[in-house]
């Protein structure tokens, strides 16, 4: 039996035409219906290209708005030098504005307030005085950072007034405070460098300065230093003693601003030295007088000087002594002209009060057995005394103890109550009309002894 051959089917292939859709093209388009999300990264880019073709050679400027943006002040000299001054103090209280502001996009993020400097210009205003108002503007016009387009407040209201000097007004150096007890300064020989000065600003002002002052601290003064010089704020006050201080005074000398000055003075040490009274007085008061005292008023003086002069000077005297020859019970008081050195620098007093007291002279005299009596004894009994006499010393007024008769002095016992017995008894004394009487006794009490009669 003859075998039938197997049948081949034959498959017959399609054959494309190359043109504009080559296999690569097919294989995108397969992929886009595949991928949506291909679509929207087209559009995206399509987009930016149409944005890019709009817009080439144009920047993108967005808006930023700055607040508390400082305000400088320019035109000041001219201003003054046409004689004018505004009155607003901006340096104690600056000018600060809001600003709005077109950034290029590229700056946004790095952009800050300090790029834009704003100010107001003086000369812009009428020479006048009174309430005026200056417009607040940018310095650069047309920065490349970015252009203003909005100022907030846009101007700034000023007070213009007349700009004037005074005359010279001196300065006076005021030595304030509790010094070193151990040095001095002479106040009238104080030297102040410079010692005038002209005070420049709005006439309100200027017109109310009377003096001008530098204030030293006497606690500061060299200890080593003989020639002192100190530097120190200049002040103004009014008429009133009120302190005027304003940014907008200028204090000038020779034209030349200045804000202080030098004070120069002598610096000497001192000390206190007694007033010598040995020598204050010479001659002999009347007989039976006596200088009771000598002192002065004050007592005590503080010289200055040099350390070597100073320290040769313990004690200063009278330069001419007071006379008291004849002269009885009184006071004195004079004025006694003291012998100071010429090479001191300073001495408080030059004179002081002399005070003397001539007083009468004290008398010794002594009595001699001078009997010695009882006082206050009754009349039933009777006394022995043993010594029954005594001498006695008195002392007293000089006048009084001289005037004194013999009969005029007497001694005696207290025996006032007392009985029969034997005592020891104090001796007294009794002299007649005598002041500031004392007495001197050999011995002070003596036997008694007391029977009846």
């Amino acid at each position: 039996m003859q075998q039938a051959e197997p049948q081949m089917e034959t498959t017959r292939k399609k054959t494309v035409k190359p043109g504009i859709f080559s296999s690569p093209v097919k294989r995108f388009l397969a992929a886009w219906r595949k991928h949506p999300q291909y679509k929207i990264i087209a559009l995206i880019i399509g987009l930016g290209l149409w944005i890019f073709q709009t817009f080439a050679g144009t920047e993108i400027l967005v808006e930023r708005t700055f607040q508390n943006v400082s305000v400088s002040i320019i035109g000041q000299d001219t201003l003054r030098s046409n004689g004018f001054i505004i009155r607003n103090d901006f340096s104690s209280e600056p000018i600060l504005v809001t600003i709005r502001v077109k950034v290029p996009w590229h700056n946004l993020n790095t952009i800050k307030d300090s790029d834009y400097a704003m100010r107001i210009n003086l000369t812009d205003l009428n020479n006048a005085v009174g309430e005026q108002s200056v417009a607040i503007t940018p310095v650069i016009a047309n920065n490349p950072l970015g252009i203003v387009t909005e100022v907030y407040p846009p101007a700034v209201s000023v007070t213009v007034e007349q700009y004037t000097n005074s005359g010279s007004i001196p300065i006076t150096a005021v030595i304030e405070g509790s010094s070193n007890p151990t040095l001095w300064y002479d106040p009238n020989r104080v030297i102040v460098s410079p010692d005038s000065v002209i005070v420049s600003g709005p006439l309100s002002l200027v017109s109310r300065v009377r003096r001008a002052e530098v204030v030293i601290q006497a606690s500061d003064l060299s200890e080593t230093r003989t020639h002192d010089t100190k530097s120190a704020p200049i002040a103004l006050y009014d008429e009133y003693g009120e302190p005027i201080v304003s940014n907008q005074l200028r204090i000038s000398s020779s034209s030349v601003t200045i804000r202080s000055a030098e004070v120069t003075l002598d610096v000497y040490p001192k000390k206190t030295v007694a007033v010598d009274t040995s020598m204050a007085v010479v001659g002999t008061p009347a007989a039976g007088y006596v200088i009771k005292s000598v002192g002065t008023m004050p007592r005590t003086i503080t010289i200055a000087g040099s350390r070597e002069v100073i320290d040769r000077i313990s004690t200063i005297f009278a330069e001419s002594p007071h006379d008291v020859s004849g002269k009885s019970a009184g006071g004195i008081t004079e004025s006694l002209r003291l012998r100071i050195s010429a090479d001191l620098q300073y001495s408080s007093h030059t004179q002081v009060v002399f005070t003397a007291l001539i007083e009468a002279d004290t008398r010794e005299r002594t009595f001699k057995n001078v009997p010695i009596e009882t006082e206050g004894l009754s009349a039933s009994l009777s006394a022995a005394i043993e010594p029954a006499q005594m001498n006695v010393t008195l002392n007293g007024n000089y006048f009084d103890v001289e005037a004194l008769r013999d009969d005029g002095v007497s001694l005696y016992v207290n025996a006032a109550e007392l009985a029969e017995g034997t005592y020891e008894l104090d001796v007294l004394c009794h002299a007649d009309n005598v002041r500031q009487l004392t007495y001197k006794l050999p011995q002070p009490q003596v036997k008694v002894t007391i029977t009846k009669r």
